[in-house]
């Protein structure tokens, strides 16, 4: 008999495993009481997986507690570090405009003008 081949990815956590969000988790409209656009989750806090499920096309989807905030929210794989990899705080959030005080240079290129 063949092996059947599956979208499904295999799961990183486990109900009960503490991890790190690495990005902000914005409202985007599907969680009652708040606004679309407010703040949830900040990146960097610590949560623990109470559920996890697959939604089409095989995506894993976690419903993460996050205690300091007292919400639960879901959370995509790719949002999540688990709490033993490495968190590097920054000052700036994916796709968040800044403007440099320099130019970054990358192999002698300049890649972004100052301002």
């Amino acid at each position: 008999m063949a092996a059947v081949e599956s979208s499904y990815s295999m799961r990183r956590f486990d109900v009960d495993d503490k991890v790190i969000l690495n990005s902000d988790i914005f409202n985007d409209g599907s969680y009652p009481g708040s606004p679309r656009g407010y703040l949830m989750v900040k990146r960097g806090e610590a949560g623990y997986v109470r559920h996890y499920s697959y939604l089409h096309h095989g995506r894993m989807v976690y419903e993460v507690h996050f205690v300091d905030a007292d919400v639960v929210i879901g959370c995509r794989e790719h949002e999540l570090l688990a709490e033993n990899e490495p968190w590097i705080p920054n000052r700036f959030s994916l796709n968040e405009r800044v403007k440099t005080k320099k130019p970054l240079v990358i192999g002698g290129k300049v890649v972004a003008k100052a301002g």
